[in-house]
């Protein structure tokens, strides 16, 4: 599975991580879904949202709202979510998905799934970077915040009667 995200949904993304650091961040992916592939184009973070450190919720009827004025005013799809994972200047980022992650998602099987996991620094850096890496994720950092997006999904295989769900990690791409 590849997933290609625009320079501007990832700032999206970001700006709003960077907005309510040391809280979660929630929100929704919109683009083309593909055979095996997916183009995010735009992002909607949610702002309406009860946040803290470890989770976040959101108003369902208000998501409901915008991704009807997004599939009218924009012609794009809701292709999935996405959600921030905090860090502080003494702990190793993560890039994991969690249980309730891989619960979630496996109510919605047919969608992509963004985690950022994201990291203050305790003194400025100088360095200011984005780029892919060859693993599939995509990194970068700028002089107070590091940062390291993947992207998740869920593959459906049945045994008779049985749903059997596994959660997998796609390559994604920054263009």
């Amino acid at each position: 599975m590849k997933v290609r995200i625009e320079r501007q949904a990832l700032a999206m993304i970001i700006a709003s991580s960077i907005e309510h650091f040391a809280k979660e961040t929630v929100g929704m992916l919109y683009g083309i879904r593909g055979s095996n592939s997916f183009m995010i184009n735009h992002t909607y973070p949610h702002s309406n949202a009860y946040r803290t450190e470890y989770s976040v919720l959101y108003e369902r009827n208000g998501r409901n709202r915008v991704n009807g004025y997004f599939g009218r005013f924009l012609d794009v799809d809701l292709i999935g979510g996405f959600h921030s994972h905090t860090y502080f200047s003494q702990q190793n980022m993560s890039l994991v998905i969690s249980k309730e992650d891989k619960k979630e998602m496996c109510k919605k099987p047919s969608n992509i799934e963004l985690i950022l996991c994201i990291k203050e620094f305790e003194k400025n850096k100088a360095k200011e970077f984005v780029k892919n890496t060859i693993g599939g994720y995509v990194i970068g950092q700028n002089s107070k915040y590091k940062f390291n997006a993947g992207v998740f999904y869920t593959d459906v295989t049945n045994k008779g009667e049985k749903k059997i769900y596994h959660t997998k990690r796609a390559q994604l791409k920054l263009i």
